[in-house]
């Protein structure tokens, strides 16, 4: 097959046969194919120099080929001419320089190669010297990557301290703030632990005192009654005088023991921030104390069927689980599922004594009558008996069995009666600790609850039924049960009526269920609606047998009473009922003319303003004009008076009025003076208990008030700081419905920075919180500050008064 005419030189040879190779390429073509490719870039350099050589070669081939043609062509023709000897001595130094052009170049083709083969050396030594690099290069590259890595993670690590470093600075400024505050009220209450103390000693002084005067009456009385003795039966007739006592008050004895079904839900009320499992109510008063799975326990004060107020009393670490009052309703105890009993005192809320023994949840915990000892029942399956005095355990019981529920005979610890998981009802003797006797029940019990009369026992148990035990016989009498009834709870109350007449539980469904106790009929089944149908967990009649209390696990409590029943309420007469709603005229009080009105009943006013704005020398002034007589100017008028932050002079206002009258008269100050009825709070308590004292004051005397003032109602805010909203807006409530009410013009003032800075200033949150819980209460707004010294401003609506003091009171003037 004859080459290509293109193929001239070696590089167009290998071009060509390589036109003809496999395109699928194996490793060998790939090693040959980079081996070209480093022979190419290496003969580069002297591709020239060989490519004419390769001419000049073909050349002297050439012309050799071309000089045997000649000389075999010459052979037979005979060279006789000059000019052909000339020709031929021409070719033959063309030959010999050719020749010698040819050595030449062989001359040089071994230089060539020899500096070929130097080059090649080198380049292997530069090869060489490129692995050694590009091996130091990747080495260098990954210590690099290992440094990156380190610095990386050596900068998080920066980082992170920094934001630790900056927590602890924040939480060191903190508790700094903390520190100083806590000092500060460490300091404040030294002051009022001097300040009670010296009380403390001038009321046991004046104690004495009584009980010195005390008993000298009662020697005097004692003499006086023998002298009467003595001339009584000296007369030879007796006389007989019959003397009969007016009581003060209407109100229903404490005492009453007569019950009655309740007939409707009077209250309903969310009580903890989850499930409520316990509830217990006072002896002698309507105190009702609740405990729940968040762990603390709260004593609400309810009054005419409806909570008032609540106390928060904490230290628990676990749900509670049961409640307890003392016989005198000062102590309160609360078993809780971590295996601890704690009882705090009611009147200070204060902690009292942790009762710890148990080694499993304390279920059920109970007073005795003497008050220094308790009984528990805990899920470890023993009772135990604690001396108070002691603070420590003094009996162990064992009955193997968990103890749900415990109730004691006569209110002491001599007789127990445990009531257990195993189904059986245990009377134990505290002397000789051993039982007495054993009455299996049909399931497991959950409650127990022993009758006024101590011949009774009411036990719940899981067969959804109650059973009524006759101690004397010591068996069942009588069960109570329904078809619609399910006990929902391990440990749900069962309770007896005071008067023994009715029993009551809780179903698994939200609904109340009432029996007679004697014939055992279901005679009231009132349904829980709002409680979403959540399952009851304990229920129970106050002391008086008026009010029903029940929980649920919806953290609500529900307070039933009967429809027909008067209970405890206020009793008024036709003349004090037409003077309460009667009526009254309005205060004609302008404050220099700040307002255009005069203020009507049931009308309401605020004054707000900092620290030294004139608010007080404002109340000064406006309770002046409403007591002084009409002659100098007054209104003539009766205020009462609430007073929070102490700022309220009597000597400034009896200055005040003295200034205003033409003539000093004593008579007439005291007269004036007589208007103004104050009352002093403490805290936040004193001043929600001043309106319970407020409505009984003014339903007995209707016509002697027509202004309330309230100063200031911001002031306790820091008392209850986790819970601001809830408590303005119920003391917004009631301050406003005694105003409704009674047909009062009210006044209350809010000072805009709080007086404790706990938590700093007062924010915008803080007065956004206390501008939404007085948002429903229609009240005229009065915004004071201080200008100068002596000089401030009043602002209402779009109206603007001057006022400053003086030798006779408030000045109001037109300018700055």
């Amino acid at each position: 097959m004859p080459l290509p005419a293109w193929v001239n030189t070696r590089k167009d040879l290998y071009c060509y046969f390589w036109s003809f190779a496999n395109v699928a390429m194996t490793y060998r073509d790939i090693v040959y194919e980079q081996l070209r490719t480093r022979n190419r870039n290496i003969d580069a350099a002297y591709e020239e120099i060989m490519d004419s050589y390769a001419e000049l070669l073909d050349c002297v081939l050439y012309m050799r080929s071309h000089l045997k043609r000649a000389d075999v062509a010459d052979k037979p023709t005979c060279s006789g001419s000059d000019a052909e000897r000339e020709k031929e001595r021409l070719v033959e130094a063309q030959l010999l320089e050719l020749q010698q052009e040819r050595a030449e170049l062989y001359k040089r083709k071994g230089e060539t190669a020899e500096a070929m083969l130097e080059l090649n050396k080198k380049f292997e030594n530069m090869e060489r010297e490129r692995s050694e690099l590009l091996k130091q290069l990747e080495l260098a590259r990954s210590k690099l990557a290992a440094l990156e890595n380190d610095n990386q993670r050596l900068k998080e690590s920066l980082e992170e301290l920094d934001r630790l470093n900056q927590c602890l600075k924040d939480e060191n400024f903190v508790l700094q703030s903390t520190s100083n505050v806590l000092e500060q009220n460490n300091r404040q209450l030294t002051v009022e632990n001097a300040q009670l103390l010296e009380r403390w000693k001038s009321l046991n002084q004046r104690e004495a005192d009584l009980l010195n005067l005390q008993n000298d009456l009662q020697i005097e009385i004692q003499s006086l009654r023998v002298q009467r003795q003595l001339a009584d039966a000296a007369k030879p007739f007796l006389d007989l005088e019959i003397a009969q006592e007016i009581l003060p008050t209407a109100s229903v004895p404490l005492s009453c023991r007569s019950s009655s079904l309740p007939s409707f839900r009077k209250a309903h009320f969310e009580a903890h921030d989850s499930e409520v499992l316990a509830l217990a109510w006072a002896h002698d008063r309507d105190l009702l104390a609740t405990g729940g799975a968040d762990r603390r326990l709260k004593l609400w004060e309810i009054c005419d069927g409806r909570q008032s107020r609540a106390e928060s009393l904490t230290g628990c670490n676990q749900a509670i689980t049961c409640i307890d009052m003392s016989i005198d309703d000062t102590l309160v105890l609360a078993g809780s599922n971590d295996f601890a009993i704690r009882i705090w005192g009611v009147s200070d809320n204060r902690l009292r004594h942790t009762l710890t023994g148990h080694s499993g949840k304390v279920l059920c915990a109970k007073f005795t009558s003497q008050q220094d000892m308790v009984v528990s029942g805990s899920n470890d399956r023993t009772l135990k008996i604690w001396n108070l005095r002691q603070r420590a355990c003094s009996k162990t019981l064992f009955p193997a069995s968990s103890c749900n529920d415990i109730t004691l005979v006569g209110g002491s610890a001599v007789t127990i009666i445990s009531g257990h998981f195993d189904k059986k009802l245990r009377f134990w003797d505290y002397r000789c600790d051993t039982v007495i006797k054993e009455v299996e029940m049909p399931a497991r019990i959950t409650s127990l609850d022993l009758s006024f009369d101590e011949q009774s026992l009411l036990c719940a148990v899981r067969d959804d039924s109650l059973h009524c035990v006759d101690l004397r016989q010591n068996r069942i009498v009588r069960t109570y049960a329904d078809e619609n009834f399910k006990i929902g709870y391990d440990f749900a109350k069962a309770r007896f009526s005071p008067d023994d007449r009715y029993c009551v539980c809780g179903s698994a469904d939200g609904s109340v269920y009432f029996w007679d106790v004697q014939s055992g009929r279901l005679v009231q089944t009132l349904s829980n609606t709002q409680s979403g149908g959540s399952c009851i967990t304990a229920s129970s009649w106050n002391a008086q047998g008026t009010i029903v209390a029940t929980c649920d696990r919806h953290k609500c409590v529900s307070l039933w009473m009967n429809g027909r029943m008067i209970g405890r309420y206020h009793t008024e007469t036709a003349v004090q009922l037409f003077s309460r709603f009667g009526n009254k005229p309005s205060l004609n009080i302008h404050l220099g003319g700040l307002l255009d009105e005069a203020l009507a009943p049931k009308q309401i006013l605020e004054i707000n303003g900092e620290t030294v704005s004139g608010r007080s020398l404002l109340l000064l002034d406006l309770i002046a004009s409403c007591i002084m007589n009409t002659e100098e100017g007054g209104l003539a008028k009766g205020v009462l008076f609430i007073d929070c932050a102490r700022h309220f002079s009597l000597e400034a206002l009896a200055i005040t009025i003295d200034c205003r009258l033409n003539d000093h008269d004593e008579i007439k100050l005291k007269t004036v003076l007589s208007r103004l009825h104050y009352i002093c709070c403490n805290d936040a308590n004193d001043l929600m208990h001043s309106f319970d004292l407020i409505d009984d004051i003014l339903q007995r005397t209707p016509n002697l008030f027509s202004l309330l003032i309230v100063d200031d109602v911001s002031y306790y805010w820091w008392e209850n700081v986790a819970d601001i909203y809830s408590c303005q807006r119920r003391l917004a409530r009631r301050f406003s419905q005694a105003i409704t009410e009674h047909s009062l013009v009210g006044v209350f003032t809010r000072h805009l920075v709080p007086r404790r800075p706990i938590y700093g200033e007062q924010t915008g949150r803080i007065c956004t919180l206390f501008d939404s819980s007085w948002s429903f209460v229609q009240r005229k707004r009065l915004h004071v500050q201080r200008l100068q010294l002596n000089c401030f401003s009043c602002t209402c609506e779009n109206r603007i008064v001057y006022f400053r003091t003086s030798d006779r009171g408030v000045v109001y003037h037109n300018e700055a």
